[in-house]
């Protein structure tokens, strides 16, 4: 596990952190990481690194690194890569082998965003699919390994806190109905259990 994170001071820390028995170490690298802000992390089971997104704020990018458990690489090629964003939400598809990206807020005028792309272990791809959930930022979404697809909760549009819930297939995003949901929300957490 990776951590890169700010300080509570609103600066950026420069340093890279590992979880070991418990507590967080400092995870020493030969890799130049800078500071990173409004990053989002997902563990890629097919090539067993954890991939982080964000923003270069300096030349108005995003960018990707990855960390083999070893140590912090910037694959090269990453253009085109997803537009810069704050509150993105990420996650891993195991049945399509690739990190799945919706969404944000946009850094200019804080709009939501309603893009999807996804990344393969070497490049990023944008997806244009038929049917598109709506644009949001501070979404959740996480793998449902007993149905096969990404699921994606929540959030917020541009005025209205979301409800909703999509999936993600692999080609398509597709809302779902439950019978009940959860209260509208945003900026949440969610993750997969088996029962």
């Amino acid at each position: 596990l990776l951590r890169l994170s700010p300080t509570r001071d609103a600066t950026f820390a420069e340093n890279v952190f590992a979880l070991s028995n418990s507590r967080w170490v400092p995870f020493p690298t030969a890799a130049e990481v800078y500071p990173v802000g409004s990053a989002r992390m997902a563990f890629d089971a097919k090539r067993g690194n954890a991939v982080l997104i964000d923003r270069d704020d300096l030349a108005n990018t995003s960018r990707t690194w990855t960390w083999n458990g070893t140590s912090v690489q910037r694959p090269a090629g990453q253009e085109p890569s997803p537009p810069v964003r704050y509150f993105t939400s990420m996650t891993f598809d195991v049945a399509h082998e690739e990190v799945v990206l919706f969404g944000g807020m946009s850094p200019n005028g804080g709009v939501a965003m309603g893009d999807t792309w996804t990344w393969d272990g070497t490049t990023w791809r944008e997806r244009r699919p038929p049917n598109n959930a709506p644009p949001r930022m501070a979404a959740v979404m996480a793998y449902d390994a007993a149905h096969g697809y990404v699921l994606m909760f929540g959030g917020k549009g541009d005025g209205a806190v979301l409800q909703d819930t999509w999936t993600w297939d692999g080609t398509t995003w597709q809302e779902r109905s439950p019978k009940t949901l959860p209260a509208p929300r945003e900026s949440h957490a969610m993750s997969y259990s088996p029962e």
